[in-house]
């Protein structure tokens, strides 16, 4: 963790112009998938036809409040890797913590759009849960809706035992099972049983046949968009849910608060860590606090007048390579591409052009032969959309020269991360997101040992490694370290 992420935690030194979504988000220790209704109803219907078993649960602030008191709950929700966010709750939290939702993907919404997925893929369904008769109204009400929807069960919650209701779902060849049980009940049943269940998918959705049957209404459609369904819901039933909605929200908000600053406070330590043990021998100056402070400047510093000096010399260099790009192909010398900076800032970074026009357009249709080790990059050693002066200029690394510019801008460093394209920031881990805690540079540690041949995990390590040991000193050593990198062509392509 750096200097920069302590800042960046503590409070944003740039502006955000455009929104970078997480893949998925973590509150308090639970992951949640952040995606699109599309996308989620299309995960689902593949998983079902390949039978790939999957549990998936919804959070919501009473969710994640529950897991404080049951540790049990928390790791059923950690091991799913489906959790999808339910309720205004969730999107207050992600709001706190700058980390943007894509959708509100409640149960009692998804649940039609699966139906509807399931009737054209022909896949059954199995309904278990809520009180007697309740299962049974809600089939009558999906086979009017979905005439030819496969619905080969519905059995309330009470009367039949667990390995009667496995035998059942088993019996009927079931690829989909709704379980209405209420969390952390219908949670701890699916994680006891789905192993002995056949089904690929089960899916954990609380009280959503109450309302799908309209046992209980739900609230008018302009109250779900501005996210206030609870308070209709506390309207409704204010004896049951006043503990859960009075008492809970703010609970559950200050604990987010809480959770956000201690978050905050670990990147302090860690720094503080770090520059003891850099400094012990100083214990008469508070050399951290001088180096918090200082680094940043000397570092920038570095970057204006290293950049401006091997900008001047190699201008030669760069006439001549815009000259022989132009003359091998019509179309702009310079190629800017929209790439994710120092606390998810957009910036367009400059390279020199290698590739073909339309090299954006034919990525599509090459990333099935995509060579990156890892999967989130995209590298070919033999990319048929270079050119042959490209292929020179990667070869020896001139087409990154134009970044320089970069650095006297202020976008990049010439040492730090690379900055990534914002597809590939979707596909990021939690983890992988402190890649972003630092401005983005030209060369780093993994730049220097293999460049396109680490493979995206390594290539996360070694920037981790940089960003909780940085100093204006490893800077300058990585920076020497680049020049026999380049020279000998390691991973370059």
């Amino acid at each position: 963790m750096s200097i920069l992420n302590c800042k960046n935690r503590l409070g944003s030194l740039s502006p955000i112009k455009k929104k970078v979504f997480l893949s998925r988000i973590n509150i308090m220790g639970v992951e949640f998938n952040n995606t699109t209704m599309e996308k989620a109803i299309i995960g689902i219907k593949m998983r079902a036809k390949e039978r790939k078993k999957t549990n998936i649960f919804y959070v919501n602030a009473d969710t994640i409040n529950q897991t404080y008191s049951r540790r049990s709950l928390k790791n059923i929700l950690t091991k799913s890797s489906s959790v999808f966010p339910d309720g205004s709750g969730i999107k207050m939290a992600c709001k706190i913590m700058k980390r943007p939702l894509k959708e509100n993907l409640n149960g009692t919404d998804m649940f039609p759009e699966i139906c509807k997925m399931a009737q054209e893929e022909k896949l059954s369904i199995f309904l278990y849960g809520a009180k007697e008769g309740v299962a049974l109204d809600m089939k009558n009400k999906l086979l009017k809706k979905y005439p030819a929807l496969k619905v080969v069960g519905a059995i309330n919650g009470y009367d039949f035992h667990d390995n009667e209701v496995v035998n059942m779902i088993n019996h009927l060849n079931t690829d989909i099972v709704f379980v209405a049980k209420g969390a952390p009940i219908q949670e701890e049943w699916i994680d006891t049983y789905s192993h002995q269940i056949k089904a690929p998918i089960i899916i954990g959705v609380g009280g959503l046949f109450d309302f799908y049957s309209e046992n209980i209404p739900r609230a008018p459609i302009w109250m779900r968009k501005i996210g206030i369904e609870w308070i209709y819901r506390l309207m409704k039933e204010p004896q049951r849910l006043f503990k859960r909605y009075i008492i809970g929200n703010p609970l559950f908000l200050i604990r987010i608060y809480l959770w956000n600053k201690k978050e905050k406070a670990k990147c302090l330590n860690m720094y503080n860590e770090v520059t003891k043990r850099k400094s012990s021998y100083f214990s008469l100056v508070n050399l951290s606090l001088i180096t918090y402070y200082m680094y940043p400047v000397l570092k920038r510093f570095l970057d204006l007048i290293a950049s401006s000096l091997t900008i001047i010399l190699l201008s030669p260099l760069l006439l001549l390579t815009a000259l022989l790009i132009r003359f091998e192909s019509k179309g702009s010398i310079l190629f800017y591409q929209s790439r994710v900076g120092f606390n998810g800032k957009l910036f367009n970074m400059y390279k020199f052009r290698s590739m073909v026009q339309n090299a954006e357009a034919l990525k599509k249709s090459l990333q099935q032969t995509n060579e990156s080790k890892g999967g989130i990059t995209f590298k070919m050693k033999d990319d048929p959309r270079i050119t042959k002066v490209g292929k020179f200029l990667r070869k020896w690394s001139i087409d990154e020269l134009p970044q320089l510019f970069n650095v006297l801008q202020g976008d990049m460093s010439l040492v730090g991360p690379r900055p990534p394209v914002p597809s590939e920031v979707n596909e990021y881990a939690s983890d992988d997101l402190k890649r972003l805690h630092v401005v983005p540079g030209i060369t780093c540690y993994w730049q220097i040992l293999g460049r396109s041949e680490i493979p995206f995990k390594q290539q996360v390590d070694l920037d981790k490694k940089y960003i909780s040991t940085c100093s204006l000193w490893a800077d300058i050593k990585i920076l020497f370290g680049t020049i026999p990198a380049v020279l000998a062509h390691k991973g370059a392509y």
